[in-house]
């Protein structure tokens, strides 16, 4: 796998709370939280596609996914 170098501008608190947690690799940290929101809107965009296609996901079946899920 080949990396780039990123400049962000963050929170100071989120920054320090980031180094204070991240056991030393920032940069470990940081790609693993971005490759969660990657997978969390890809299938945000998924979902959206099911729903252009078909329909609205009925309320029962959100239901069971949040009780599935524990969320």
């Amino acid at each position: 796998m080949s990396y780039v170098r990123k400049t962000v501008t963050i929170p100071r608190e989120t920054a320090r709370a980031v180094e204070e947690l991240a056991g030393g690799n920032v940069s470990a940290f940081v790609t693993t939280a971005l490759e969660h929101q990657v997978r969390v809107e890809r299938l945000r965009l998924a979902v959206t596609d099911f729903e252009a296609e078909h329909g609205k996901i009925p309320p029962e079946a959100l239901a069971r996914v949040d009780e599935a899920w524990h969320v």
